[in-house]
């Protein structure tokens, strides 16, 4: 089926050329138009370079793989067009998708013209970067959330109490077993100040960080050396990204102090309440159901939005809920956003609920005012702006054609069961060991080391001593615990000993191996990912997908008889993409977080069907 599309693929494409519209008629920047819409160069290059596809990789695929896409992508065209004519366009859940996406690049383009247009490096940045970036500082850190006992700590070490006998009797200790690497940009600015200016054996004084106070201790500062122009290139970038997001964040602290001041928002504490007890009702049938994503969270689904605002009459959904003083936002159009950007919980304790919802209309109200602003400045009509929101809308609505498509399908509980059984299986894994290994070079090595054993000397020590095993001589020859199928004849050994006990030296190919089992995890079966009472509803979906996929061919050949098609083949043919698969999630200006483009899954047969209805090919 492949090849055959393909061939009519490239056939069609030499005779777009002069159909419907002349070449001449296509804007620079487009590659082809489909009814009303166009698809631009811009989307095209964003979304084949985000979209991971199959055999990406393979260059001499290259034209194939553009053809494929363009038609994937001139099939959304053909169902937005059809979806705006069948009246889906002033559906409210396009209509609040569309808002939605519209504000977050509205807040978007005001970040780049507040905070990202004023970021300036100067030269003392990057000298003072570079420098940072060439070391690594090992460390541990004493914490507390209590400034009084911070400094009272502080004030034993200022005694000559030691750093370590502080730590070992105190919580974090447990998170710092082993001495940690910290590099350049891994800590608060503030901190990280103070921790660059120390030689090795000294400390901090303490220093205030989001969540409490911190005192580090310097215990050892390694240099690097970047000498490949990779190396030096990553490093530069390195140093740049940093210095551009600490600037970043200042400016956008300032600006926030600025233009949050004097602004006041009150919330309807009647239907807080209200909105409250639904979600808490929701989220206790979820952990009833333990229907938790990832095994961490519980996640609200757009069909649990469907279900809360089915639950409230018109007259409560219309009432205001975020009281602007200008244009407040309705019951109705905040549970519809709040829907949209998502909502998870650990737990559906309902003081947990309460607490997290109270910061997620904090931040609505925050973003609102931010878009409102953009608006102000009519932020929506530049050209970057409207290109994005126009090509979320337009998938929009085309996954509105294709839900209508297979809303219809009736599917059985039983081929949902199986469907699952084949997609989610139970997942055995081996044995595994944690071992403490001194590796060797010769025979005379290993009689001495052995000699050591017998008079009782410290296992790790003795690895620190003698390993020649790089990677883990530091931890004392170490390993952290590994599937017994892994390095070879040591993994064979260590599954046929006992916890405490020393093996016989092992002849590897390194030398000569002698190892110590210090732990052991049975061989286990682990359940599926996501139980299916999670996925249930998605399952659904899919086989629903499937089973009117020859139908949504059918639709799309006639609706690409309905609609005028043309291709830019010239402009198609000059564009140069790479061939690398990449994924990206794009962070936006001001908070908010969407895929890098829209997700288009491979949608092109159609072409063949169109083809055999409107005998353009003999």
């Amino acid at each position: 089926m492949r090849n055959n599309t393909l061939i009519f693929i490239l056939l069609l494409i030499l005779l777009f050329e002069n159909q419907t519209y002349p070449q001449s008629l296509f804007d620079n920047n487009e590659i082809a138009k489909v009814g009303d819409k166009s698809i631009t160069k811009d989307e095209f290059l964003q979304r084949i370079e985000l979209t991971p596809q199959f055999n990406k990789h393979i260059k001499k695929l290259t034209l194939s793989l553009k053809l494929e896409f363009l038609f994937t992508l001139i099939a959304e065209k053909l169902m937005a067009n059809e979806a705006e004519r069948k009246g889906f366009d002033t559906s409210t859940a396009i209509i609040s998708a569309a808002n939605s996406i519209e504000k977050m690049f509205v807040r978007d383009a005001l970040f780049k013209q507040e905070i990202k247009s004023k970021i300036i490096i100067k030269d003392e940045d990057w000298i003072i970067g570079n420098i940072r970036n060439a070391k690594i500082y090992k460390s541990r850190y004493l914490f507390s959330t209590d400034s009084a006992e911070i400094q009272d700590l502080y004030n034993s070490l200022k005694t000559g109490i030691s750093f370590d006998s502080l730590l070992k009797v105190r919580s974090e200790s447990n998170e710092q077993q082993e001495i940690i690497d910290i590099y350049y940009g891994d800590l608060i600015e503030s901190i990280e100040n103070k921790l660059f200016e120390l030689n090795p054996g000294q400390f901090t004084i303490p220093t205030a960080a989001d969540d409490g106070w911190y005192i580090f201790f310097v215990y050892d500062i390694k240099e690097i050396k970047y000498k490949t122009r990779e190396e030096i290139e990553t490093a530069n970038k390195k140093v740049k990204d940093v210095i551009e997001e600490r600037l970043g964040e200042n400016i956008q602290s300032n600006f926030y102090r600025k233009f949050f001041s004097n602004k006041k928002v009150d919330v309807n504490s009647e239907l807080f309440e209200l909105l409250v007890n639904k979600l808490n009702s929701v989220f206790e049938l979820k952990q009833k159901q333990k229907l938790k994503e990832d095994g961490t969270l519980y996640n609200l689904l757009p069909e649990d939005i469907y279900e809360i605002l089915n639950s409230f009459p018109d007259s409560t959904l219309n009432k205001p809920f975020i009281e602007f003083e200008d244009r407040p936002v309705s019951f109705r159009n905040f549970i519809n956003e709040f829907g949209f950007n998502g909502f998870q919980l650990e737990t559906a304790r309902k003081d947990f609920l309460i607490k997290k919802l109270s910061t997620e209309i904090r931040i609505f109200i925050e973003r609102e005012l931010l878009a409102r602003e953009g608006y102000r400045r009519h932020l929506e009509t530049l050209p970057e702006v409207k290109q994005n929101v126009q090509m979320w809308r337009d998938y929009y609505l085309s996954q509105s054609i294709i839900s209508s498509e297979i809303e219809s399908v009736v599917i059985n509980e039983n081929d949902v069961k199986k469907y699952y059984n084949e997609k989610y299986k139970k997942e055995e894994y081996p044995e595994e060991v944690n071992i403490i290994e001194i590796l060797v070079k010769d025979i005379e090595t290993t009689q001495r080391v052995l000699n050591e054993i017998k008079l009782a000397k410290d296992f790790k020590e003795l690895a620190k001593l003698y390993s020649q095993r790089e990677w883990t001589k530091e931890k004392g020859g170490e390993y952290g615990f590994f599937p017994v199928t892994q390095f070879g004849k040591i993994g064979e050994a260590a599954a046929k000993m006992k916890i405490g006990e020393i093996s016989k030296p092992i002849k590897v190919e390194e030398g000569y191996a002698i190892i110590k089992l210090i732990d052991k995890k049975k061989t286990r079966q682990e359940m599926p990912a996501k139980s299916y009472a999670e996925v249930k509803d998605r399952l659904k979906r899919e086989i629903a997908y499937q089973i009117k996929y020859p139908d949504l061919l059918e639709t799309t050949a006639s609706l690409a008889e309905k609609f005028s098609i043309s291709v830019n083949k010239d402009v198609l043919e000059s564009l140069e993409i790479t061939n690398l698969n990449s994924f990206a999630i794009r962070v936006m200006g001001f908070g908010g977080k969407i895929t890098g483009v829209p997700i288009a899954k491979p949608f092109y047969e159609w072409v063949q069907k169109w083809s055999s209805k409107t005998k353009i090919l003999p």
